[in-house]
């Protein structure tokens, strides 16, 4: 029925996969490259809370100027809508007499 391999194909053949399974046990650790680890550490998980203050810190700092511009805009919006009729006529013929300068 079935004929046996000679002995030198069953030992090749034993060999290699012998060497495929132990292959995971010998392979090459990983080397430590330092563009490529992770800022939090290898555990990983949430930040630190210095990580989360120093977040709120930079958003706030990005979030500023935006801040400030809606601030002074509503500040000029006031200020229009607390002037007379004439104050608001005289404002805008200053505006005209300006654009025409240009």
């Amino acid at each position: 029925m079935f004929k046996t391999p000679p002995r030198s194909l069953t030992r090749l053949l034993l060999a290699v996969l012998l060497a495929a399974g132990a292959g995971g046990t010998y392979a090459e650790q990983p080397r430590h490259r330092p563009g490529l680890h992770r800022p939090d550490g290898a555990g990983g998980g949430r930040m630190t809370w210095e990580d989360r203050q120093r977040l709120r810190e930079d958003l706030r700092r990005n979030d500023a100027p935006d801040r400030l511009r809606d601030e002074r805009r509503d500040e000029r919006r006031e200020r229009f809508e607390r002037m007379t009729p004439e104050e608001r006529q005289r404002l805008r013929e200053d505006l005209r007499n300006f654009e025409r300068r240009r």
